[in-house]
């Protein structure tokens, strides 16, 4: 999004419009079952503190997974299974990791 509209998303008008868009509030009452979450840290767009207030209210079966670059989140991508594969022949609940260690 261009900088200079950034703004208009940002008042409250708006943000009331589109309670749903705001995933820190959103996600505790989204129960869909299990979910992905990747965060690449860097990542200019979402902030630092953003990303760790979205991964704190995620729901209880989500997978956070952090990135310390998008270049190590390429390299995971290729490397691995896909997750969906995984998550449809699991039923263990999946945790907070980090992808760097």
């Amino acid at each position: 999004m261009p900088e200079k509209e950034r703004a208009e998303y940002l008042e409250p008008e708006f943000l009331q419009r589109v309670p749903m868009l705001d995933l820190v509030k959103y996600f505790p009452h989204f129960s869909p079952g299990r979910i992905r979450i990747e965060q690449v840290a860097g990542e200019p767009m979402t902030p630092k503190d953003v990303q760790a207030k979205i991964a704190a209210s995620a729901p209880s079966l989500s997978l956070v997974v952090q990135y310390e670059d998008m270049r190590t989140q390429v390299q995971a991508w290729t490397a691995q299974e896909w997750w969906l594969k995984k998550q449809l022949q699991s039923s263990s609940a999946p945790t907070v990791t980090n992808a760097n260690q």
